[in-house]
């Protein structure tokens, strides 16, 4: 088992990005009543997933000398898109039960990739101790 695996990063970007998420989140529901204002959507799941996907499978260092590929997590940045929806009289696109179904979902989400890393650094203090 290595110290810190390829999963353990991968949950880690994505506590991140869910924050940056919930940031978007937010601010819609903030502006729900703004005129004029169309709502984003923070997408990287597909981005966090190819590059788990690149890493787990990826080429294999065949020399001693040969650099082993690493992906950088931190380089997934995710992209942020209008969401498409319908117009209110001022021109607003809030759906705020939609807006909340996926702070929600958000939320739980980031609760359980916290919860995973939790239980791999429980482990690792496990492991530490029995050492001893």
């Amino acid at each position: 088992m290595k110290l810190f695996d390829t999963i353990e990063q991968a949950l880690q970007r994505n506590m991140d990005l869910r924050l940056t998420r919930q940031s978007i989140i937010n601010a819609n529901i903030a502006n729900a009543d703004t005129p004029g204002y169309r709502p984003v959507t923070f997408n990287f799941e597909q981005q966090l997933a190819e590059a788990v996907k690149e890493e787990e499978g990826g080429i294999v260092a065949t020399d001693a000398g040969h650099l082993a590929p690493a992906h950088e997590f931190a380089q997934i940045e995710g992209d942020m898109v209008e969401q498409a929806g319908e117009l209110s009289p001022d021109g607003n696109a809030v759906d705020i039960d939609r807006q909340m179904a996926d702070l929600g979902s958000n939320s739980f989400n980031y609760q359980a990739s916290a919860k995973m890393v939790s239980k791999k650094m429980a482990i690792l203090r496990y492991v530490i101790n029995q050492v001893r």
